[in-house]
């Protein structure tokens, strides 16, 4: 996470990733391009070849974060009071082609199927390395994914 970051409340975050592979990717590949967003280790396909990265201005990841913001606004848009009802644990992280997201864990339930509708409908893929579950377009013209539900799992 970026540290210039605005941390607005002490919950545990739940993080998501969000870009446009080059092609349909497993979870394993998927967890591997998230630590290399998220500053780890290289990434490598199970065959030990580099995975692709697009590190370069990506349309549809930018119209997914105007329509997420849109909806619940960046903490740097509300006023310090209005910070509680905000479900980010800190400010997104948007870079050139993927965009880290820090939810408020208790926030999760209401804002991951907004989260992964807007994915799908830009044509993006989700990495939740909590449940290590990677959701993908599922089909034009669907707005939800299939597996939405099922891989809700929030502790409590």
């Amino acid at each position: 996470m970026s540290s210039e970051s605005k941390l607005i409340q002490m919950d545990k975050p739940y993080y998501l990733a969000i870009w446009k592979p080059d092609r349909r990717i497993s979870a394993a590949d998927a967890a591997r391009q998230y630590s290399a967003f998220t500053g780890g280790s290289q990434a490598t396909d199970l065959d030990g070849s580099a995975l692709t990265f697009c590190f370069e201005f990506v349309e549809s990841v930018y119209h997914f974060y105007c329509e997420l913001v849109r909806d619940f606004p960046e903490v740097e848009m509300i006023s310090d009071q209005d910070c509680e009802s905000s479900p980010w644990a800190c400010t997104l992280d948007l870079a050139e082609g993927h965009i880290i997201i820090a939810l408020m864990e208790k926030r999760v339930a209401e804002v991951m199927p907004v989260i992964l509708n807007l994915a799908n409908v830009h044509g993006l893929t989700c990495y939740d390395p909590q449940a290590q579950k990677v959701h993908q377009r599922i089909g034009r013209g669907r707005q939800l994914f299939l597996d939405l539900w099922s891989t809700l799992r929030v502790s409590r």
